[in-house]
């Protein structure tokens, strides 16, 4: 079983649904098209009481075609904080289904807003100049976060212990890869001898770039936290 499976995730979802949150018909499951290592499907839902919904539902792919690894335990309780907090515009955390059980991966069910990336928006004509302004926005409310306000990410025990674990990374690297490699050497001790001077620690997006934002017409959203 997996989330690729259009004809059987429908009945999964509201045997899910039902026994977690409320019945549910699933109007339509399909495959989302744009995310590179993760599995997102699009579920259009209709609620018992008439209500009708769509959500997206993100989840691993099998094995065989999984790209990278990553958390979803991890990405679930940070969207859940931000979700929480309501001051980074971005799609809400609904439900997390915590067990491979049902769906055969652990899977986040987030609200499905409507737009594009906004990369796609530039390329079919978005003024450039006008999105300088929002987009700094946007970004300016990711960094306005301060550590104590996201539980789920361990704050650091300050500046230089932050910064010196990072340029760390670049060492470990070099010392447990199969073969050497001089320039992850000479990053490492580059970022050392430059090592920024401190400043207040803040929430980063780890890939914050065009494609990971979401320009919904009324208004640009962060997306991909994992």
């Amino acid at each position: 079983m997996s989330m690729l499976d259009t004809d059987a995730m429908p009945a999964r979802i509201e045997e899910w649904l039902a026994a977690n949150v409320a019945p549910a018909t699933v109007r339509d499951y399909s495959i989302m098209t744009g995310g590179f290592s993760r599995v997102m499907a699009r579920v259009d839902l209709t609620w018992a009481d008439g209500r009708e919904e769509t959500f997206v539902l993100r989840g691993d792919p099998p094995p065989e075609l999984a790209a990278l690894d990553s958390d979803r335990d991890a990405e679930w309780a940070l969207l859940s904080d931000l979700t929480a907090l309501g001051s980074v515009p971005m799609p809400a955390a609904r439900w997390y289904v915590d067990t491979e059980d049902a769906f055969g991966t652990k899977a986040i069910f987030i609200d499905h807003v409507d737009g594009g990336s906004l990369q796609t928006t530039l390329d079919e004509g978005r003024d450039h100049a006008a999105t300088v302004d929002p987009l700094v926005g946007l970004m300016a409310s990711v960094s306005a976060v301060e550590p104590g306000q996201v539980p789920s990410l361990a704050a650091p025990e300050s500046w230089d212990a932050h910064m010196d674990a990072l340029i760390g990374r670049w060492r470990d690297l070099a010392d447990t890869h199969c073969e050497s490699v001089p320039i992850v050497r000479h990053i490492a001790s580059w970022l050392r001898r430059r090592k920024p001077a401190p400043a207040p620690l803040r929430l980063a997006h780890g890939d914050f770039q065009q494609g990971n934002v979401l320009d919904t017409g009324s208004g640009l959203q962060m997306i991909d936290w994992e």
